[in-house]
């Protein structure tokens, strides 16, 4: 049995960090049944790759928020650096880098062999220009890109020499290199008159990527055609067509009528696609993950006892296994566990229901005559668990909480409120428990969820700790790959002895890919099309 793992794209393009209330449901499992023995097919050239798109306001990679349009870029432009499954920085249009032993500089090498689709070489300048009009350096383009925040801190760009380019942020900066990931784009295509197209349908794409723009019919199809000049290799698909549809449950109609070769479900209940034996799945564990969270507000979740006899309180696997039907992945920290920087040694959090009550034990260790758990002072081990009613799953999570807390002598009520009422009562602080998700930025920063400064905001849940502020601090700035692997180690080693959130589980999701598509078909963090060049079409 084969089993494909990738890490899904993050919503906004997986650059920016949003709270999850109903979304598309992700799901994974082992990708279906195949023969025991693979039969071995030579790549060959030719065939049209049928895929869709859902309707877009731009064609500019730098500027477009469409999903689906994002990875079709992916065929089309690349970015100095990119990621693998693993979420460790490859490198891509940059050959090489050097960074300077404070993590400010980086110095990256531009590959010499490379053309844009219109034949002309991708220069230092190019970089620039890109780098550039992301910080809003070029002038009559005042809108923002999608990447304008994660550039923040870079303060100059400058050429070295015709082959080198150096970027300099204002601080060290452990995320200097994934800060890189956004594609570039030639600075010869942009005359005056064609700025002013930069963020519209009529902007040009022309990329260095393995498949390059022949033709766009406005609301109905996108044409690619293979660059026969692509710096790597020749894909063996000759052209990519991509239907544009209303919206993705069309696009999910059109793989199960055979009118196009991959799609997504949006539902965890994909079983029907293991009957056709015309079809691959590849799983992934997302970067989607549900979490509980305590109000520490509530002097009683203060007690980090208590939080940790919840945890363990809690089988989250069943609670998968129950409601998700199996797909999704545990983790004990909200870092997705396929990344390089999850801690495998890290202290786990697994379901013990013995232990759970011998943490009660000691502050409550009587019962009122509900047989729930009460202090000295009588006050009962009660509260109040927010939820959004619009996500179904999410619903069943509360209810399966709230038996498995009953085991151990605690109560919960569960709130169930409209999404715009869920998020008033989030960061108003009215709840005690709260369920929801995060999608998480393939940029690593946990200082959204738990750093004092961010109280009020993204840090809904009112934690304050000096410590785990200084060790967000040094996480960010780690002047090298080694010391930012260090500080991730002792930042989750302190999350877990504090337990702020409870990682219940990362979601995972799928791909369904016709199986007269053969090569090396392995989709990673950033990218559905990965290594394209290498996919081939059998008749």
């Amino acid at each position: 049995m084969k089993k494909a793992y990738i890490v899904a794209f993050a919503i906004l393009l997986g650059l920016m960090l949003v709270l999850v209330g109903c979304t598309k449901e992700e799901i994974s499992d082992n990708q279906q049944e195949t023969e025991d023995i693979d039969e071995i097919i030579e790549p060959v050239e030719g065939g049209t790759l049928n895929i869709s798109v859902t309707r877009f306001n731009t064609l500019n990679p730098l500027y477009n928020q469409n999903y689906s349009i994002y990875q079709l870029h992916n065929t089309v432009y690349e970015s100095l650096i990119s990621f693998n499954e693993k979420m460790e920085v490859e490198p891509l249009l940059a050959k090489s880098w050097v960074i300077s032993p404070d993590g400010q500089t980086v110095d990256l090498q531009i590959r010499e062999d490379v053309k844009w689709h219109d034949g002309r070489s991708l220069t230092v300048d190019d970089v620039i220009f890109t780098i550039d009009l992301i910080k809003g350096n070029i002038k009559d383009v005042k809108k923002n890109t999608i990447y304008t925040s994660n550039l923040q801190s870079l303060v100059s760009v400058m050429e070295v020499d015709s082959s080198t380019v150096r970027v300099t942020f204002a601080k060290p900066l452990s995320n200097a290199l994934e800060v890189l990931t956004f594609p570039i784009i030639p600075k010869h295509q942009f005359t005056n008159e064609e700025l002013a197209n930069i963020s519209t349908n009529s902007f040009k794409m022309i990329g260095t990527g393995p498949f390059k723009l022949e033709k766009h019919e406005s609301t109905r199809v996108l044409e690619l055609v293979r660059n026969e000049n692509y710096w790597k290799s020749k894909p063996y698909i000759e052209r990519i067509r991509a239907v544009i549809v209303p919206d993705e449950p069309a696009q999910l109609s059109l793989f199960e009528n055979k009118d196009v070769d991959i799609a997504q479900p949006n539902s965890i209940d994909w079983a029907k696609y293991l009957d056709d034996k015309s079809v691959n799945l590849y799983e992934y564990t997302s970067n989607s993950f549900e979490f509980l969270g305590f109000n520490f507000k509530n002097n009683l979740l203060g007690d980090v006892n208590l939080r940790k006899a919840i945890a363990y309180g809690i089988d989250r696997h069943k609670l998968v296994s129950d409601i998700y039907l199996g797909h999704g992945t545990v983790a004990n920290i909200p870092i997705n566990p396929a990344s390089w920087l999850y801690d495998e040694s890290s202290m786990p959090i697994g379901n013990d229901t013995a232990l759970a009550i011998q943490l009660l034990e000691e502050n409550y260790s009587n019962t009122n005559a509900s047989g729930i758990r009460v202090n000295g002072g009588g006050t009962p081990l009660r509260f109040k668990l927010l939820l959004n009613s619009d996500n179904s799953l999410r619903e069943r999570q509360g209810h399966f909480i709230k038996e498995e807390l009953k085991k151990i002598g605690i109560e919960v009520d569960i709130v169930s409120l409209e999404w715009e009422k869920y998020q008033n009562d989030l960061k108003s602080g009215n709840y005690d428990l709260a369920l929801g998700g995060w999608e998480l930025s393939f940029i690593p920063d946990l200082s959204f969820a738990v750093h004092s400064s961010r109280i009020g905001d993204t840090n809904f849940i009112y934690y304050s700790n000096q410590y785990m502020d200084e060790l967000l601090q040094s996480a960010d700035g780690a002047p090298n790959r080694t010391k930012k692997l260090e500080a991730y180690h002792d930042l989750q080693q302190h999350y877990l002895e504090e337990l702020p959130y409870i990682t219940l589980f990362f979601k995972d999701s799928s791909v369904l890919v016709r199986n007269n598509i053969r090569g090396s078909i392995a989709p990673n963090p950033f990218n559905t099309f990965y290594k394209i060049e290498e996919w081939f079409i059998v008749e």
